[in-house]
């Protein structure tokens, strides 16, 4: 009786640690994506009227962009912007930036639909990092998912990751 529950315990344990190498083999391998990103139009905030406080939080609806390169659309969505000091007085400011989009007309490797993504930036006065990730799509972009980073050191910023269709 205890070899019959050793073996359906060793089978139940293979079974358990094939389970990931199973789901794997179901996804595309990742493509390296790489291009650069336009706001339109170039946004200035107004920090005039925020008060006595050193912190300030704006939100931009539309917030319009355009995404150039390996994944190309003409971006639309909410970005809220949570400032931490003031970018007009002071030189140590940060800004914590939070975006949802929706990619319409979307396009990466000559397939077409709908992309959403979710973008979370920190900025200051020397530029800004953040990362982005792909919350779902449609038409032929149903099946894509990925995540990477965004610099934005330079004008027009950039964008690099990874992305990969499910099977």
């Amino acid at each position: 009786m205890n070899r019959k529950i050793l073996l359906t315990v060793i089978a139940l344990a293979v079974l358990l640690l094939a389970t990931p190498y199973i789901s794997m083999a179901h996804a595309k391998p990742p493509t390296t994506v790489n291009g650069f990103i336009t706001t339109v139009p170039d946004l200035v905030p107004d920090m005039a009227n925020r008060g006595k406080s050193d912190n300030a939080v704006l939100t931009f609806d539309p917030f319009i962009e355009t995404w150039f390169g390996d994944i190309s659309a003409d971006v639309s969505g909410v970005s809220v912007w949570e400032f931490h000091g003031n970018p007009v007085t002071s030189t140590d400011w940060t800004i914590n930036i939070h975006e949802k989009f929706t990619f319409s007309d979307a396009m990466y490797d000559g397939k077409s639909g709908t992309l959403n993504m979710e973008l979370n930036l920190v900025a200051t006065i020397t530029g800004g990092t953040g990362h982005w990730t792909i919350l779902g799509g449609t038409g032929e972009l149903a099946n894509l998912h990925g995540h990477g980073t965004i610099s934005l050191s330079t004008f027009p910023y950039t964008y690099t990751g990874q992305v990969h269709f499910d099977r």
